[in-house]
């Protein structure tokens, strides 16, 4: 059986649906980071497509020129090490438009031996939903003809509304077109919270930047599946402004509509 509901809340939804006496926040915290990437909090795709080669001024410099969410991004050269960018975020919202995050996201480039570029980024100062985060994350970058390939390894920690502890690992590969402004991310999260771990996996998670810097809505699958619970989430998203979340418990399914924040892909 198939159960579909309105739009009245992803958060609420989730956290009555897990467990009878989950708290109305639970969902967020589940799936939360679970689409998190490299380009949402430092590295920017326009950026990536704008060198040719792996050297870290250079990429500082485009970083600085991007157009991608000026409306919440400012990038500034650090005053005494030119491959380091200081990455402000005042109210920014990520491809999806779930969380507001503000603060600082710090990247340093280097080059690897084996001739990739690094991006190294350390949150300052950073809250998630007003709550207190930290963020860190290492991207190697490699240049192959029209395609910016990243092998991306991030954590972040924090407290939800409740004061509980919340953190994640992520593991992703991301592709990057030069030629559109596209990124194809594959890859896994964990996220753990108090008697709770969300495993998922990300299937050609696919969205584009458009000319102005505004992000086009993706297209791909997320398939997660709770500890301790015989049950799986699938989000799903269609290029259009609205994902499609879907619970599997043994005796039925329930299906829920989410709106992102995202410029929907033209038939």
């Amino acid at each position: 059986m198939v159960r579909r509901l309105s739009h009245l809340g992803f958060i609420g939804f989730l956290g009555l649906r897990l467990a009878g006496c989950a708290s109305s926040h639970q969902g967020n915290d589940m799936l939360a980071g679970t689409d998190e990437s490299a380009l949402d909090l430092g590295v920017a795709t326009s950026a990536l497509t704008a060198i040719d080669a792996p050297i870290p001024a250079a990429m500082v410099q485009a970083m600085l020129a991007s157009r991608e969410e000026t409306s919440c991004k400012t990038r500034t050269v650090d005053a005494n090490n030119p491959n380091v960018v200081h990455v402000q975020l005042r109210g920014c919202t990520g491809r999806f438009g779930r969380h507001t995050i503000d603060g600082e996201v710090v990247i340093t480039f280097s080059k690897n031996d084996d001739g990739t570029l690094r991006a190294d980024h350390q949150s300052v100062g950073l809250t998630v939903d007003g709550n207190d985060a930290t963020r860190t994350g290492r991207a190697d970058i490699s240049f192959n003809g029209d395609t910016r390939h990243l092998v991306w390894h991030g954590t972040k920690s924090g407290t939800n509304d409740r004061g509980e502890a919340i953190s994640a690992v992520a593991d992703h590969t991301i592709d990057v077109s030069k030629a559109t402004g596209c990124s194809v991310l594959n890859g896994t999260s964990t996220v753990t919270r108090p008697g709770h771990v969300v495993s998922s996996t990300l299937d050609a998670i696919t969205s584009c930047v458009l000319p102005d810097g505004a992000h086009g809505c993706p297209t791909g699958e997320v398939r997660s599946t709770v500890e301790g619970h015989d049950m799986s989430i699938t989000k799903t998203f269609d290029g259009s402004a609205t994902a499609i979340i879907t619970i599997t418990k043994p005796k039925h399914s329930v299906t829920r509509d989410v709106a992102m924040n995202c410029v929907p892909r033209t038939p």
